[in-house]
């Protein structure tokens, strides 16, 4: 026995409609959530991103940094001092001029060089158009004990204007200065040059070695005392000796 198949009723317009709503409900909320999934998923990428360049950012600086570290402590290595060499004129011979920094000196010490040496020159060049501007220069480096025996030499038969006069001149070279304990060692060169037409000959430079013990007095002094020893360089003591050859 065959059963006939029933027929569907056709639905109403109101039932359809609503239907048709829901399904299209059902299908925003679907793109809805997979829109937000991709903006997830870029959101993600792009903070993945960043965290990689900033990653990449910090490690260029770091090693930016090193390069320069690495830069400046080998400078001092290729660091180049120029200097400058003086040549005299009338031997040829050659100094090189250098600077307190690379001589690794105090301040202290170059001002006590320069006293030391120009007191040394004073005391033994000669000149006799200079010799009383030199004797009373001298003097005021000396002290009282220092002064009395360089007047006696120069009173005495044996001094510079009583023998060359103006017929020579004593030309002094310091060479070299040292410093022992609180003694200073000034090595010197003494050279006899004819003046004019002088009969005297001249002679081989002598080669001296004069032992200084000095000091700084700050002493009240007059304006023109002040203008030639202006630190109070004095001389406490003085004895000169020809060097003896090695």
């Amino acid at each position: 026995m065959f059963f006939r198949k029933k027929t569907k009723q056709p639905q109403n317009e109101e039932q359809f409609q609503k239907e048709q709503k829901k399904r299209i409900g059902k299908e925003v909320d679907q793109m809805i959530r997979m829109a937000l999934g991709f903006e997830k998923t870029l959101v993600d990428i792009a903070q993945q991103n960043a965290s990689t360049w900033k990653r990449v950012g910090i490690g260029g600086l770091v090693i930016a940094g090193l390069s320069v570290v690495a830069v400046t402590s080998l400078t001092p290595l290729k660091e180049a001092f120029p200097f400058v060499i003086e040549v005299d004129k009338t031997t040829g011979e050659t100094n090189i001029v250098t600077t307190i920094k690379n001589k690794q000196m105090t301040y202290d010490e170059v001002i006590n060089r320069h006293w030391l040496r120009q007191y040394v020159m004073f005391r033994e060049g000669y000149n006799w158009n200079t010799v009383q501007a030199t004797y009373d220069t001298t003097k005021l480096f000396n002290s009282p004990e220092v002064q009395a025996k360089y007047r006696a030499f120069y009173e005495s038969p044996t001094a510079p204007h009583k023998v060359l006069k103006q017929n020579a001149e004593v030309l002094v070279k310091v060479t070299n200065i040292s410093f022992v304990g609180d003694m200073a060692q000034v090595r010197f060169e003494k050279r006899l040059v004819p003046v004019g037409n002088s009969e005297i000959k001249p002679a081989p430079p002598q080669k001296m070695i004069a032992t200084i013990a000095f000091e700084f007095k700050t002493t009240p002094m007059t304006e023109s005392v002040r203008d030639i020893n202006p630190l109070g360089f004095q001389v406490l003591s003085y004895n000169v000796t020809e060097e003896v050859a090695q």
